[in-house]
């Protein structure tokens, strides 16, 4: 039996194995038989995904929505200049801190992204100017 996309096989009558629900089943030919087999529309599961941005300085793509059962969802953080990823939770993999992660859909999620600002160390070679600084040579 061959279902129409987004349907699978329910149920067959008048096989061997009525029991079955594979698209294949066979038949013994010892008389006259009627086969028949019964399609069910496969149904769709989603789930709600929330996305968000703790404490603001960037963007979560891509927004709260819908999303198919065993979908995995590419998450892209977008920090604004001088600010990079600190964290991330709700994601299958909280420990990154890079600016892609991605979330598996088998329920409800809330994914969340905090930004922290970018600390530039500037290191200034006092020793060269000590010497005119406190006044010896």
């Amino acid at each position: 039996a061959i279902p129409d996309a987004g349907y699978k096989v329910a149920a067959w009558s008048g096989t061997d194995d009525d029991s079955l629900t594979t698209i294949n089943n066979h038949i013994t030919m010892d008389s006259d038989k009627t086969v028949a087999v019964q399609f069910a529309m496969i149904s769709v599961v989603e789930y709600n995904l929330i996305t968000s941005v703790t404490g603001g300085h960037g963007s979560l793509s891509p927004s709260s929505g819908n999303n198919e059962e065993g979908t995995v969802v590419d998450l892209t953080a977008i920090p604004d200049a001088g600010y990079k990823v600190a964290a991330w939770s709700g994601t299958d993999d909280d420990s990154l801190t890079t600016i892609n992660n991605h979330i598996t859909m088998d329920s409800d999620k809330t994914v969340a992204v905090q930004f922290e600002m970018i600390s530039v160390v500037v290191k200034f070679p006092w020793a060269m100017f000590l010497p005119a600084i406190i006044g010896t040579k």
